[in-house]
């Protein structure tokens, strides 16, 4: 199972429409998701990888970014933060 679902979720990501494989996220939404394409995307000045040691403070700059510039999407019930 894990082999399938490790498969599965490369294809969802970052799969390509050959070999049995269908097109992921990434690939269909290639000039899409660009920072700042409209005032719904929000670019974090947050710096460098997300680590263990520097967790908390990029998300509480990604949280003021956020306050600063969508103030209201802090409020709703469904908000989720992905990170990478």
């Amino acid at each position: 199972g894990e082999i399938i679902a490790q498969a599965t979720e490369e294809s969802i990501w970052e799969g390509t429409a050959v070999a049995g494989k269908f097109n992921g996220f990434l690939g269909a939404a290639t000039g899409y998701l660009l920072p700042g394409v409209d005032a719904t995307v929000v670019q974090s000045t947050a710096s460098g990888a997300y680590v263990a040691g520097n967790i908390i403070a990029n998300l509480q700059t990604l949280t003021a970014d956020m306050a600063a510039n969508i103030s209201a999407v802090l409020r709703k019930e469904d908000l989720h933060i992905y990170m990478s």
